[in-house]
């Protein structure tokens, strides 16, 4: 068994059944170093960031990254900014 965690926000726990030889051999081959890996294809080679886009574009990037990698948290805190708000405008009129 592995137990997998992940956090965004919160932390999300998740636990795996594993093959005790099919992990050995990951394991194995993992700690090997594979000159025939498959590499990211890039037209110009890899690039620092900073040198091929701007810093405002960079940051762009990031801040799409981070989005995705939050959404449920975001999502959650909308709604319940958004109860307030409406419970606020309704205590008011």
């Amino acid at each position: 068994m592995l137990r997998l965690e992940r956090t965004t926000g919160t932390v999300q726990t998740e636990i795996v059944e594993t093959n005790p030889v099919e992990l050995a051999g990951a394991l194995a081959r993992d700690a090997q170093p594979d000159e025939t890996a498959a590499q990211p294809a890039h037209s110009e080679g890899v690039v620092s960031r900073k040198r091929t886009r701007g810093r405002m574009e960079s940051f762009g990037e990031g801040w799409k990254d981070w989005v995705r990698l939050n959404a449920t948290d975001l999502i959650w805190t909308a709604l319940v900014i958004g109860g307030v708000l409406f419970t606020s405008y309704l205590m008011r009129g």
